[in-house]
C-alpha cells in the first residue's frame, strides 16, 4: 500500500504534472511552428502518457486494498467525509460495518490461504450487493465498511439482512474445500449534526452488540 502521506499531496501531485503537460505541450507546439522536428511533439505525448498513467497507478495504490481490490480506509477519508454531517447536500446515508464472526478460527482451522480467500470472495459479494454510488472499504482486518447513499436506517436494515443471508448461504472457498462464514453488521444511520467519527463510532457500538449474538444485524 502507498504511503498514507501521498494522500495528502496526491491532488497537488496530479496538478503540478497536469501543469507541467500543458508547459511542455505550448513549448513543443511552438517549436513545431518554428520548423523544429514533429519529434518534439512525439516525445511530448509520451512524456503525457507515462506521467498520466504513473499518476493513476499512484492513486489506485493509495486508495484500493491490495488483498480485496476494496477501497480503504484512505479513501474512506478522502471521499466519504464530504457526504456526512454538516458538509453534505443533505440526502440520507448510512454506514454499515462489517465483522467476519470467528475469522480467527477459520485461519486458525483450515490456514490462512483460506482466510485470504475468505476476504477475496466477501469482497466480491460486497461489490455485487452495492450500487454504483454506495461504496465498499475494507476498514482493517476481517472488518468492511458498506456506506449506503440515499439510504435512511430502515432501508440500511433491509440491505443488511440480504446480505447477511447471503453470505451465510455462500460456500466460501472452493470445492471441495469450503468453509461456513457468517458476519455480525452493525448499522448507523447519518445527521445533519454528525461527523465521520461519530457514525463510525456509533456503527461500530451497533456492530459489537451485533457480535454477542453473531450472524446478526443490529441498528
Amino acid at each position: 500500500m502507498a504511503d498514507p502521506r501521498f494522500i495528502a499531496h496526491a491532488p497537488r501531485i496530479i496538478v503540478a504534472a497536469v501543469l507541467l503537460l500543458h508547459i511542455l505541450g505550448f513549448l513543443a507546439e511552438s517549436h513545431i511552428a518554428e520548423g523544429l522536428s514533429p519529434a518534439v511533439w512525439a516525445c511530448v505525448g509520451a512524456i503525457d502518457a507515462v506521467i498520466a498513467y504513473r499518476c493513476g497507478v499512484l492513486v489506485q495504490t493509495a486508495f484500493k486494498d491490495n488483498l480485496t481490490a476494496l477501497y480503504n480506509r484512505h479513501y474512506f477519508a478522502a471521499a466519504i467525509a464530504g457526504r456526512v454531517g454538516r458538509g453534505s447536500t443533505g440526502n440520507e446515508a448510512a454506514l454499515l460495518m462489517i465483522d467476519i464472526d470467528d475469522f480467527k478460527q477459520i485461519n486458525d482451522k483450515h490456514g490462512h490461504a483460506m482466510g485470504d480467500a475468505v476476504l477475496r470472495q466477501l469482497a466480491d459479494l460486497l461489490r455485487a450487493s452495492i450500487r454504483k454510488n454506495d461504496a465498499a472499504i475494507r476498514w482493517g482486518g476481517e472488518e468492511f465498511l458498506v456506506f449506503l447513499t440515499g439510504a435512511d436506517k430502515n432501508s440500511a436494515r433491509l440491505f443488511a439482512e440480504r446480505l447477511r443471508a447471503t453470505v451465510e448461504r455462500h460456500p466460501f472457498g472452493q470445492d471441495p474445500h469450503t468453509v461456513a462464514v457468517t458476519v455480525s453488521i452493525g448499522i448507523a444511520a447519518a445527521t445533519a449534526t454528525a461527523d465521520l467519527e461519530q457514525l463510525i463510532r456509533l456503527a461500530d457500538d451497533a456492530l459489537y452488540r451485533a457480535k454477542q449474538t453473531k450472524n446478526k444485524v443490529i441498528a
